[in-house]
């Protein structure tokens, strides 16, 4: 399979490594000869130095042959020209564009797309909507770092840091599952300082581990009472940028969390203006949240969850540090630069959400087709949880759970059959067309697909 990526910054480049460890042909184009110098030395693939909009220089990543075409630049309408070319004049079969501007993506990416739908852009991701999506579920579970639905929503696994007074800690049978508070859940993931953790009945978690932990839905609210955490509704909210994330934020909590007080602090007055006119029992103020005075006249101090979303990552780290100084119980910075993200959670923020991971995420699960239904990115340290479907050639079919040999490190979070949540124990038996949730390190995914006959498969 050829892919051709247009973009050779963060989400380029890792889309890039990650195929060419698949053994992917890949071609990566970059305007900047420093890029594409540094990338071609660092990775197994092609790399053409050129403006990725341009027919010829298209031509010379031989876009004629290639099977898919991933526009990742900073520019929306470099985005979408490059996939044009792509599809008219080379016939790429499949064409991914990252695409920031909202305006682009009404009447349901008509524009994009092409009004004769004749699919000039095939999939449209578009990071805005994705992380303000991503910040909203880990506000309805506002204790963990990271919050994500499998299973056909029947399960939620959960990124938790482990504080001082979770009972996890030191406890002989945490990896085992036993149960919290009447809830028995699988844990996925364990690490520390940034190294994963076996999981073993040796395992003692101890504080500042970061774990992800899988159970029913319904079953969350429990476990986290359970652990000591308080996992009743956020009441006040405070969203620092006014911005397509913000918007799109606010949007998502008027809808769905009821009795809410949301604010809206936007530093430019007209933007500020304009968000007021469309958000309804919604209060925008037009200050700066670095000023005391501002966050004051917030209140603050009673807020439980703010969530910074400016487009600098020092002015989300400072407004959300600043918050929780003044008494905010949760708070949320949004960072894209992979430098401070390792960083930040030492220094007192509560969840860090990186819009890099999450295009990835998305990018990889519209790649893959066949039986990998889903596919989240983890970072520190690098892995992936997916969500695939079990063939009946596969090898695992028929076998207890006690006599599958996962690569190390793999865990298994979930299992679906049909409609039924199946509880896994080492006599579950696996049978073809189940749905299985598993963690892998970066490193074995390839080997998890072979074992459970989901090969990786373009579109």
């Amino acid at each position: 399979m050829k892919v051709i990526i247009c973009g050779g910054g963060n989400v380029g480049e890792s889309i890039a490594r990650y195929l060419s460890l698949h053994n992917s042909n890949v071609v990566l184009i970059d305007n900047a000869p420093e890029k594409t110098d540094s990338i071609g030395k660092a990775l197994d693939l092609q790399v053409v130095c050129g403006p990725a909009s341009r027919p010829d220089t298209l031509e010379r990543a031989d876009a004629e042959n290639a099977d898919m075409f991933i526009a990742v630049t900073p520019y929306d309408e470099v985005n979408i020209l490059a996939c044009q070319m792509a599809h008219t004049l080379f016939k790429v079969p499949t064409k991914i564009a990252r695409i920031r501007d909202v305006g682009y993506l009404d009447e349901e990416s008509a524009y994009v797309r092409g009004r004769d739908n004749k699919n000039a852009i095939d999939v449209v991701i578009s990071p805005e909507s994705e992380v303000a999506l991503s910040i909203f579920r880990r506000l309805k579970t506002p204790d963990a770092f990271d919050s994500l639905e499998v299973a056909q929503g029947q399960v939620t696994i959960l990124g938790l840091r482990l504080e001082a007074h979770n009972p996890l800690i030191g406890d002989e049978d945490a990896f085992s599952g036993t149960r919290i508070d009447n809830v028995r859940y699988v844990l996925m993931r364990a690490s520390r300082r940034g190294q994963l953790l076996p999981l073993t009945s040796s395992l003692r978690l101890e504080e500042g581990d970061e774990i992800y932990m899988a159970m029913e839905k319904s079953h969350v609210e429990n476990a986290l009472l359970g652990m000591n955490y308080n996992p009743s509704r956020t009441r006040q909210i405070i969203i620092v940028g006014g911005g397509n994330i913000g918007l799109s934020l606010a949007h998502h909590i008027q809808g769905s969390i009821h009795d809410v007080s949301l604010k809206v602090i936007e530093r430019n007055e007209t933007r500020a203006q304009y968000i007021a006119s469309i958000l309804d029992h919604t209060i925008v103020m037009n200050g700066n949240a670095l000023e005391p005075q501002v966050l004051h006249e917030a209140n603050i101090k009673a807020c439980q969850a703010m969530v910074a979303v400016t487009e600098e990552n020092e002015n989300n780290i400072l407004t959300t540090l600043l918050a929780k100084h003044y008494g905010c119980e949760h708070v949320t910075a949004l960072i894209s630069n992979q430098v401070y993200s390792g960083m930040v959670t030492k220094l007192g923020i509560d969840t860090v959400v990186n819009p890099r991971d999450i295009t990835i995420s998305k990018i990889l699960q519209y790649m893959r087709r066949g039986r990998i239904l889903s596919v989240y990115t983890v970072n520190d340290p690098e892995g992936e949880i997916i969500e695939l479907e079990v063939l009946e050639k596969s090898s695992i079919v028929g076998k207890r759970l006690q006599d599958v040999h996962l690569p190390k490190d793999v865990h298994m979070g979930a299992l679906l059959r049909g409609n039924d949540l199946i509880a896994l124990h080492e006599d579950t038996t696996i049978k073809a067309g189940d749905h299985i949730t598993l963690f892998s390190p970066e490193r074995w995914v390839r080997d998890v697909e072979k074992l459970f006959s989901a090969q990786f498969r373009l579109f």
